[in-house]
C-alpha cells in the first residue's frame, strides 16, 4: 500500500516471493494492470520479485498487488493414433489417443463428423484418453479416422483403417493322395487369391492356425 505519507519525489520499492521460481508475475495498482515503464521498474531474481515506483507523487497513492501464476503448458497429444490399422471383418476395432489436458474433441471419418451409433460406433472419454470403438467391422468401415481438438483444427491425429478380406486356402489331403516328404525337408504349396491383393492369408494344418500373413510365407512342418 502506497500512502500519501510517502516522501514526494523519492522511490518506493515493493517486494514479494513466488513459488515456483518459474511463475509468471504481473503487477497491479488498484486492480488495474501495470506495465513496465520509466515510472515502474520490474525486476526478477529467482523467487524474488520487485517493483520500484520512481519519483513518487500523490497520484501514485493506492494498493499495489503482485499476481503470480504458472506458465500454461500448450495443449498437445501425449499419444497419437497409429498411422495405419487393420481390423478383422466382424470383429471390433479400438482407436485411442490422449491429450495432456482436458479438452473437447471431434471425431471424423473421411472428413465427415463421426457420431455415436448404437451397435456400431462407441465414443468414450476415460480421463485424458479419447477413444472410438468400431463394432462388428465391415468393409464400409474402412477409411481415414481423425480426432481433432475442438476449435483447434491444427491439433489433429489420424489413422488409416483397413478391413482386409480374409481368405482361407484349404489344402485337403485325402488318403492315398498325400505327398510324402522326408523329415526336415521343405514342402511347398501355391495358393492363388482373387480380389483384394492385400487379403490376409490364414494358413492352417490339422485345424490349427500356423500363421496369418499379408504376404507369401514359407512354412516348415
Amino acid at each position: 500500500m502506497l500512502l500519501e505519507a510517502e516522501s514526494i519525489g523519492s522511490s518506493a520499492v515493493f517486494e514479494c516471493q513466488v513459488s515456483p521460481s518459474t511463475a509468471v508475475t504481473s503487477w497491479m495498482k488498484d486492480g488495474s494492470n501495470l506495465r513496465e515503464s520509466p515510472k515502474h521498474k520490474f525486476t526478477s531474481d529467482g523467487k524474488d520479485r520487485k517493483m520500484m515506483v520512481k519519483d513518487v507523487q500523490l497520484s501514485d497513492t493506492g494498493e499495489y498487488t503482485c499476481v503470480a501464476k504458472n506458465a500454461e503448458l500448450p495443449v498437445k497429444w501425449t499419444k497419437e493414433l497409429v498411422p495405419e490399422m487393420s481390423a478383422v471383418k466382424g470383429q471390433p476395432l479400438y482407436l485411442s489417443c490422449e491429450l495432456n489436458k482436458e479438452r473437447d474433441v471431434i471425431w471424423k471419418k473421411n472428413g465427415e463428423l463421426l457420431k455415436k451409433q448404437e451397435h456400431k460406433f462407441q465414443i468414450n472419454i476415460i480421463g485424458l484418453v479419447h477413444a472410438v470403438t468400431i463394432q462388428n467391422a465391415i468393409e464400409e468401415d474402412a477409411g481415414c479416422y481423425s480426432c481433432e481438438v475442438a476449435n483447434q483444427n491444427e491439433l489433429k491425429t489420424s489413422t488409416n483403417v483397413k478391413i482386409p478380406v480374409l481368405v482361407i486356402c484349404l489344402f485337403v489331403c485325402l488318403l492315398g493322395f498325400c505327398r510324402s516328404v522326408w523329415s526336415g525337408s521343405t514342402f511347398s504349396e501355391v495358393c492363388s487369391v482373387r480380389g483384394d491383393t492385400t487379403a490376409a492369408l490364414r494358413l492352417m494344418f490339422a485345424a490349427i492356425v500356423i500363421d496369418v500373413s499379408l504376404m507369401r510365407l514359407p512354412v516348415t512342418f
